[in-house]
Order: C-alpha cells, then sequence, then structure tokens
C-alpha cells in the first residue's frame, strides 16, 4: 500500500484545489453550447456550457448580465469571458462568467428550426387538421412517465374536478434515445384500445436535449395521423415542442391539460339544470301548441257535425237564459225597493201620521183647511182636528209677533 505524501482536511484540500485551480485559469475564453438556461428572481442566471464531450455550470451575476443585448436560451452557442472558480462548500467547479457573446446556434436548435419549417410546410400546424377535444369525455388516456410528477399532477386534478372520467395510464419513456421510439408506440395503443375519448401527452419541463423526443419527426407524424385528440402538455409554459405545435391543442402544464379535457362537475351540474329548464319551456310550449290545435279540430267538428252543433247551441241557449234570469230578477229587485221607498215616504207625509205627533188642523165648517188666521172672522167658530179626535174653537184674538213665554 503506498502511503500518501500528505495529510490534508476536506477543508484544506478544498482550499488548495481552489488557489491552484482560480491561480493557473484566472481569465478563459471559452466556446461552448448553452444548456439547463435558468434566471433566478435574484437576476442571476445559471446555466450549463457543454460541447459533445463534456459540460462546465456557469453563473452570471445580475451586474453582469443586465447589459446583455441578446437573449440567451438552450441550444445557443456562445462565447464567454470567464473566471474558473472552486465552490469549496460543495465541492464543484463552476465558471464566473464576466461577458457573453452569442456564437451561433446550436445542432438541436437547428435541427428543431429544420423540422418545423418542414412540418409547417406539410400543412402540419393548420387549425382545420385540429379534432375537436370533446366536451365531455368518458375515458381519457394519459401518455407519460409513471414515476414523474406530472401523472399525479394530472390524476389529482381529474379526481377533484371530474371524477366521473375514467383514466388509463399508457406509461412510457420521455427522457433519452429510447423515449420516442416508446411515445410513438404508447400513441398507437391507446388508439388501438378503441376506447379512448382523448389523449393526454406530457412531461414536466428540462433543457432542449431533454425534451428532444417529443421533437422526432415519427412522433409528430403519428401525433397528426393519430384519430383520437391529443393534448400537448410538454415542458413549462416557455417552453415549446414539435409535439405542441402539431397537437390538436396545447397546455402550458399537465394541470391545464386537466382542466382543459374535462368540465368540472360543478360545471357539467349547472348545465344539466340548464337544458332542463330549457326542456321544461320547450314542453310546455309544445303543450300549449298541441292544446290550441285540439281546440282548432274540436271547432272544425262542431263546425262538420250538426248533432254536435245543436248541442253546443243547446248549452250556449242554456247560458243565455241563465244571463238573462239573473237580470231579470236583479231588475225585479230594484223595482221593489224602488216601492218600499216610496211607501215609506208616502208613509211618513200621511196627514195622520204628523196629527198623532202632536200638531192639529184648522177647519172650517165646510171642512175646508184654514191656512190664515185673516180667512175666519172675530168670534167665529172652528173645528180642531187632532190626532185622537176633535173639537170646536173660536177666534177670539189674532196673535202676530208675540213671543210666546
Amino acid at each position: 500500500m503506498i502511503e500518501p505524501k500528505a495529510k490534508f482536511s476536506v477543508s484544506e484540500l478544498s482550499f488548495e484545489i481552489k488557489r491552484n485551480l482560480e491561480g493557473l485559469f484566472f481569465t478563459v475564453k471559452v466556446f461552448g453550447e448553452v444548456s439547463n438556461f435558468h434566471r433566478h428572481s435574484s437576476g442571476h442566471i445559471y446555466f450549463t456550457l457543454k460541447d459533445e464531450n463534456a459540460e462546465l455550470r456557469c453563473v452570471m451575476f445580475k451586474n453582469a448580465n443586465q447589459f446583455l443585448g441578446f437573449d440567451p436560451e438552450d441550444g445557443l452557442n456562445i462565447c464567454v469571458i470567464a473566471r474558473v472558480s472552486f465552490y469549496e462548500q460543495r465541492g464543484t467547479l463552476q465558471l464566473i462568467v464576466d461577458s457573453m457573446q452569442p456564437d451561433g446556434i446550436g445542432d438541436l436548435f437547428k435541427a428543431f428550426e429544420a423540422l418545423k419549417s418542414k412540418l409547417a410546410k406539410e400543412g402540419f400546424f393548420k387549425e382545420e387538421f385540429k379534432k375537436t377535444i370533446p366536451p365531455f369525455p368518458k375515458r381519457v388516456g394519459i401518455i407519460t412517465s409513471k414515476t414523474g410528477s406530472v401523472i399525479q399532477d394530472i390524476t389529482q386534478s381529474l379526481k377533484r374536478r371530474a371524477p366521473h372520467v375514467d383514466l388509463i395510464l399508457r406509461s412510457t419513456i420521455v427522457q433519452g434515445d429510447r423515449a420516442a421510439d416508446d411515445i410513438l408506440k404508447a400513441i398507437k395503443d391507446l388508439e388501438d384500445y378503441g376506447k379512448i375519448d382523448c389523449i393526454i401527452l406530457g412531461r414536466g419541463g428540462g433543457s432542449l436535449e431533454d425534451l428532444w423526443p417529443f421533437n422526432d419527426e415519427l412522433v409528430a407524424r403519428t401525433i397528426f395521423n393519430c384519430k383520437i385528440p391529443i393534448i400537448s402538455a410538454v415542458g413549462h409554459e416557455t417552453d415549446f415542442t414539435i409535439s405542441d405545435l402539431v397537437s390538436d391543442c396545447r397546455a402550458s402544464t399537465p394541470s391545464i391539460a386537466a382542466e382543459i379535457v374535462t368540465h368540472s362537475a360543478k360545471e357539467i351540474s349547472s348545465q344539466l339544470s340548464l337544458y332542463l329548464k330549457n326542456l321544461e319551456r320547450s314542453y310546455y310550449t309544445k303543450m300549449q301548441n298541441r292544446w290550441q290545435s285540439v281546440d282548432l279540430i274540436e271547432s272544425r267538428i262542431l263546425f262538420h257535425d250538426p248533432q254536435l252543433q245543436i248541442k253546443k247551441t243547446f248549452n250556449d241557449l242554456s247560458i243565455v237564459q241563465e244571463k238573462i234570469s239573473y237580470r231579470i230578477k236583479q231588475y225585479l229587485t230594484k223595482i221593489n225597493l224602488k216601492k218600499n221607498n216610496y211607501k215609506n215616504l208616502l208613509f211618513s207625509l200621511d196627514p195622520k201620521r204628523v196629527l198623532e205627533r202632536g200638531y192639529s188642523i184648522a177647519l172650517k165648517n165646510n171642512g175646508s183647511v184654514i191656512r190664515s188666521a185673516e180667512e175666519i172672522s172675530f168670534g167665529e167658530k172652528f173645528k180642531l182636528q187632532t190626532g185622537n179626535g176633535s173639537f170646536e174653537a173660536e177666534k177670539i184674538n189674532n196673535l202676530k209677533n208675540k213671543e210666546i213665554n
């Protein structure tokens, strides 16, 4: 066994590596392709600089990247001026980038643009070829990894929104050299199954290399030729793949795909209530029309059937007779009421009734009524008729303007 020439603690050795590396490569100019690009909320940007054989982690702090004249993205070839740094806390090597310039487009990005242009010319992205997503699917097929977070997001969302929908998972490889073949086989498997109303094709975010199986030409043609509508939910909201462009609908996230593929149970219930109200309204409208038609038919039957017409006329006459009898009774009641009023009035004006109230009438010997004291002379006798008998009286004086105490 060979004895080590020196003994170091982890911190000591890390320090020596940092001192020697950073002293040997203080400032370097490096060419490579951008991958795993990420802009942090702090303003710092993190990415991997790679070529066909190796890769290096890079960081460009906010004070250095705020004056960039372009937007870095995955697949872009760049040239950086950087300092080699050894991050002791994690034991990792990284480049601290001071400046950056584009150096052309990476091979994968070129391939992506070339396939995109080719399929666009063939009409793969035209709206006229997009199949309609069924509004109320009974069975939804899902193509993704059974171990990833995508299946969890879709399953939880659909179980919450639409527990009545059956989910069929066709687990597939979503990254690597064998992923494209497995994805197109999964699409064909669900199509051959024959009981799927809609398919969600999904995976989480990643670099251009990670998502490359979804930029495969055969996968794109399989999606285009599939008879079942396909929703593509590949990557994050800012990621775009050929699968997104050629599918019948693109969802920015798997959870959004679950919302697109079906209405919630609450929405369905509300829609059914609206349908029920419309059905009831339509039913009553049709019933009213039927009733009017029956009335019209009855009228026509009466017009052509003498017996029914006679019966109807008899009924009409009975109604008229009842109305006449009612009017006569009303008229006789009114006449009797007037008669009683006149009778009561005459009764109240009867002279006997006046005399019975304490009044008397002065009569001449010939029976005529004395209406003025001047009609008889002094000493002339006359008759006073009261309510209960009569007696003789004699005029002895004229009483004019005398107050009776």
